[in-house]
Parts: C-alpha cells; sequence; structure tokens
C-alpha cells in the first residue's frame, strides 16, 4: 500500500527546505512531487472599502477598478488570512 502526505510550505529565495515527514511515511524509497501554486507577480488588487447594505458585507471597488477576476481565489485569500491569525503565515 502506497502512503501519501501533503505538507505546505513556503519555497524561500534560496530554495532551501528542510523539512521532517509525519511518523506514518515509512522509511524507504520515495518520490518527492513538489506543487507550485500559481503565481500572480506583478498585478495587484486596487484598495476597496467595505460596506454594509441590508445586514449584508458588500465590497466596493474603485470607480474604474479593471479586475481580472480568474486571477482572484477567495479559498486561497481565506486560507492566507487563517494562517496569519494562527500565526503560521
Amino acid at each position: 500500500m502506497k502512503t501519501a502526505a501533503t505538507i505546505e510550505v513556503t519555497v524561500p529565495e534560496n530554495r532551501k527546505l528542510e523539512l521532517e515527514l509525519p511518523p506514518e511515511v515509512p522509511a524507504g524509497k520515495a518520490k518527492l512531487l513538489v506543487m507550485v501554486e500559481e503565481q500572480v507577480e506583478g498585478r495587484e488588487l486596487p484598495a476597496a472599502t467595505v460596506e454594509s447594505v441590508d445586514g449584508r458585507l458588500r465590497l466596493v471597488l474603485p470607480e474604474g477598478a479593471d479586475i481580472d477576476w480568474e486571477q482572484v481565489s477567495l479559498k486561497r485569500s481565506r486560507d492566507e488570512r487563517t494562517k496569519k491569525l494562527l500565526g503560521m503565515g
């Protein structure tokens, strides 16, 4: 039976990682697969404000803001905020 482990890391500028595998990964031959999340470089989202309308929050973008919504990952943003709150990022 094959054992798989997923370990989330941030690759530093020097590209060197040191990691400790969980105990369920047995000693012996293994293959290491590195999957890099899509990077959106050089493009920042415009400043926005949040308004409460009828008890619901609404994101308000500046007039004429050009956003490529395919590059916006709400799940990734939520995960990053959660990690920061937990002191993990």
